[in-house]
């Protein structure tokens, strides 16, 4: 399995919401031979936080499975997006990570928590949430944001 973080945030936040990338490469190698669902491969989780200004003009975006490959352009930009992938958005209390300085334990429990979402996907089969989660768990243990 492969998870990637995409984000949109207000540029007062910028800075801490995008250390997520410093763990993404780690993360990946973590669980890269492990697997919790046959139709899961790939995870796209996208850190949302906005101020209070502008998040209302945003609708949050309904997750999206993708069964198989799929190959489309993007604003002139040939694209694709590989099969058995599943993007969704999570919402973070702006305030929260406003105020808070050290924001991993806050950014970490929420992404554990976030994952159960998966399971509103009918496509995905027997997804092992139990064991996802607590590798989760574990591995943000091992980096100390938790």
């Amino acid at each position: 399995m492969t998870i990637y973080f995409t984000f949109e945030n207000s540029w007062d936040i910028g800075d801490k919401i995008t250390i997520a990338h410093v763990i993404e490469e780690e993360l990946n190698l973590f669980i890269k031979d492990r697997s919790y669902s046959a139709d899961l491969e790939t995870l796209y989780i996208c850190l949302f936080c906005m101020g209070p200004d502008f998040g209302s003009f945003f609708k949050k975006r309904k997750p999206k499975y993708t069964p198989e490959r799929k190959e489309y352009i993007y604003k002139g930009v040939q694209l694709v997006k590989e099969a058995k992938t599943y993007e969704y958005e999570l919402r973070l209390d702006y305030q929260k990570y406003l105020t808070t300085e050290n924001i991993k334990p806050h950014l970490a429990n929420d992404i554990i928590n976030s994952v159960k979402d998966i399971l509103d996907c009918k496509k995905i089969k027997q997804l092992d949430l139990t064991r996802f989660q607590k590798d989760l768990s574990d591995f943000f243990h091992l980096v100390k944001w938790i």
